[in-house]
């Protein structure tokens, strides 16, 4: 059992030691408790392995080894370091990590990948569970590596799909319980057999840079359960399930939620809460700077009739709706059960919602109902502040309805739709009486039913659908995964998905390597394609694999409507190509190598949650494309990589770059000639040479920027931060 003293007088020293570990930890954040010269203990987790045979699949020797880590760690004193080593697979049953331990303080660093076992007849223990923290305070989770719940075999019971049918509960993926001094952070949590993480019975927690990711259709999936925890903190993370994004209940106080982006899923809910004529409490929530996609709802309050207790001292605000189902929602007579159960329930009391602020809202809704706010008439809603609040339809930017029932405004100011005559409420109510609104509500066209936007595999039937979405899978094509050539499998699968006249997912499937040769998806396509990379793109590490297709690697071109999307890694193989660079040898010739993703003429372009790493040139090209958004990237290279800007935008126009870590041997994001209308927001960059606009102007040229807007962002030992350079000699302007 291998270990290393070290010593050290403040923890923060130690977290640096962890950041130099794990290149995709770009930005350590101090955890310091205090100074002391107590001295730090590594364990691998590989080194209490008794399997001698690591290229075969044994779970049982794989939970023992981290269970015999655990109990050695927790019994250490002074400072622990955990490791999960990286480029490591693990296969684990449940495990229950328990304290209270002997350690000051503990790392747990996750750097490889730790996947749940596909037995259900192992969950009989912790049989609600998979990995559980109890009882641990001075508790750090981290490191870039990835736990898979392998929630498919869950998730496909008849029983989930038909209620009437008994269900053996789903475990939660990760779970802290009764945990004090808590941080978690850059971490991939997927497919979880059903909610990814929760935090129960908690104090000081901080939740950051976590990537949660689960289909769409997966039943139960929450990202983030909060149950009677207190001083939370989530933020600058991704989240994408079958269920909430985030969800609030019962006996939680203090929780701020910030640069959270959500899609898809049922958005950011507290409740329910007072199922079951239960007392519920929750108070002093925060959500601020979130960005929504195509989710079921955006913010949500549902409260149980029956109950009693309180939701109070509760704010949203800076947020942006992309295309939601049911942007904002308090509703108060809340029932998941049959019309029976909820009738016997009674309206005799409720949950209590007061001090509720929704403010600088905006964005489409996919149904015309953008505002509903359907408030008990026993405990009608308190202090409601609506400010600055705009929804348009998303179909050609139509009007949409808001109703609101039963609901005391203290303030309605610049809100779009305005509640309906017949239900807004702007005094208190008076016994028996209703009053009116003074102004005049806004007169809104008759509207036929409309229709939902279509999506991906939905999580229930929709009352119209407008056109059923296809899936195609590249191993049906002859995939393998197995290191052989793909390259015509997935021309194959492209060819399909471009051709079909109904919206299509193409899947590359998770746990598995394609190697890839150069390869162009060429449009124009039928209809909408969403490129679902679960797995991972390998480029082949021979140079001349690339002849005749020098300039690049995987090709996005002129296709309208693209998503690609997934938690999957593109992985360009490009140290074959640095080796050769004449920046690195300067006896060698100048070549260019290949770019690793490039998106040419592409409109209405959504790529997100990716991890693009080691390309062969520059990593990411969006070139002549407009409206495009690039959020939640993970883009790496080492540091001394020649000419790997992460993300290259040339001659677009309307482009978003959020929520995204990039770090190279160049630029992380370079902007040239013929951009206008960039933003980038929430970058975290380093190492590389900053953000930069140009170079302008070369070789006499006239170039033209505009509109570019850098917001928000963090700077890690890079050559330059921001920075703008032109030629001598040329012309044009910039912005």
């Amino acid at each position: 059992m291998a270990e290393e003293e070290t010593t050290g007088d403040c923890d923060c020293a130690w977290q640096r030691r962890s950041a130099q570990s794990d290149e995709n930890q770009l930005h350590p954040i101090p955890f310091c408790l205090g100074r002391t010269t107590t001295s730090t203990t590594t364990y691998v987790v590989e080194n209490f392995n008794p399997n001698n045979n690591k290229s075969v699949i044994n779970y049982t020797y794989d939970t023992q080894a981290f269970t015999r880590a655990w109990q050695k760690a927790c019994s250490t004193k002074g400072r622990v370091i955990l490791v999960v080593p990286k480029e490591k697979k693990y296969h684990l049953k449940p495990i229950k990590f328990g304290g209270p331990c002997q350690f000051e303080q503990l790392n747990f660093e996750i750097l490889g990948t730790i996947v749940a076992s596909n037995e259900q007849s192992d969950y009989g223990e912790y049989g609600s569970r998979w990995l559980i923290f109890d009882n641990v305070k001075n508790l750090l989770v981290q490191g870039g590596g990835t736990l898979d719940g392998y929630g498919d075999i869950w998730w496909n019971k008849p029983c989930k799909m038909n209620k009437s049918q008994l269900c053996k509960q789903a475990p939660t993926a990760i779970t802290f319980h009764n945990c004090e001094n808590l941080v978690v952070r850059n971490l991939k949590v997927r497919n979880a057999q059903q909610t990814h993480i929760s935090f129960n019975h908690c104090r000081n927690v901080k939740a950051s840079h976590l990537t949660i990711s689960a289909s769409e259709n997966s039943p139960s999936t929450n990202g983030i359960y909060v149950s009677h925890t207190e001083d939370i903190n989530i933020s600058h993370s991704v989240i994408g399930t079958g269920a909430d994004c985030i969800s609030i209940k019962s006996g939680t106080k203090k929780v701020r939620a910030s640069d959270i982006t959500c899609g898809p899923g049922y958005g950011i809910s507290i409740g329910d809460l007072g199922s079951g004529n239960s007392e519920a409490h929750v108070t002093d929530v925060i959500v601020d700077r979130a960005n929504f996609y195509e989710t079921k709802f955006g913010v949500r309050i549902k409260t149980v009739q029956g109950g009693s207790g309180s939701a109070s001292n509760i704010r949203f605000k800076n947020i942006q709706m992309n295309n939601v189902e049911n942007p904002i929602v308090i509703e108060q007579n809340y029932c998941d059960q049959s019309k029976k159960l909820c009738k016997q329930q009674g309206s005799s009391s409720a949950v209590q919602v007061s001090k509720v602020s929704f403010e600088n809202i905006k964005g489409t809704s996919v149904t015309k109902e953008a505002i509903k706010l359907d408030c008990s008439e026993s405990f009608p809603c308190k202090d409601i502040k609506m400010e600055n609040v705009h929804f348009t339809y998303y179909k050609n930017q139509g009007h949409t309805k808001a109703v609101c029932q039963n609901v005391e405004f203290t303030r309605f100011r610049d809100v779009i739709p305005s509640c309906d005559s017949d239900t807004i409420d702007h005094q208190k109510p008076q016994p028996q009486t209703q009053p009116k609104p003074q102004p005049k509500p806004q007169p809104q066209p008759p509207q036929p039913k409309p229709k939902p936007k279509p999506r991906s595999q939905p999580n229930k039937p929709r009352p119209v659908p407008v056109q059923k979405r296809g899936v195609i899978n590249v191993d049906d094509f002859g995939a393998k995964g197995r290191g052989q050539d793909d390259t015509m499998a997935f021309e194959k699968a492209w060819q399909k998905a471009c051709s079909s006249n109904v919206p299509i997912v193409l899947v590359v499937p998770s746990q598995n390597t394609y190697l890839v040769k150069p390869i162009v998806f060429r449009g124009p396509c039928k209809s909408k394609v969403t490129v679902q990379i679960d797995g991972t793109i390998e480029a082949p590490s021979d140079p001349s694999d690339y002849n005749g297709h020098e300039s690049n690697w995987l090709m996005f071109e002129n296709i309208n409507d693209l998503v690609v999307q997934g938690g999957g890694t593109i992985n360009g193989n490009g140290n074959s190509w640095w080796k050769l660079s004449c920046n690195i040898d300067t006896s060698l010739p100048c070549k260019p190598a290949p770019t690793g993703l490039t998106f040419s003429n592409c409109n209405n372009l959504v790529v997100r949650d990716l991890h693009v790493k080691d390309c062969q040139q520059m990593q990411v090209m969006f070139v002549n494309c407009n409206t495009v958004m690039a959020f939640n990237l993970t883009v790496t290279a080492p540091g001394d990589s020649p000419n790997t800007d992460g993300i290259h935008v040339t001659r677009c126009v309307n482009m978003d770059i959020s929520n995204s870590v990039i770090g190279t041997g160049d630029d992380c994001i370079s902007i040239v000639s013929g951009s206008r209308n960039v933003t980038a927001t929430d970058i975290t960059c380093g190492p590389g040479h900053g953000i930069s606009i140009g170079s302008l102007g070369a070789g006499h040229a006239e170039a033209h920027v505009s509109d570019i807007f850098v917001r928000r962002a963090k700077f890690y030992e890079t050559t330059n931060g921001v920075r703008i350079k032109t030629w001598q000699g040329g012309k044009g302007d910039e912005i």
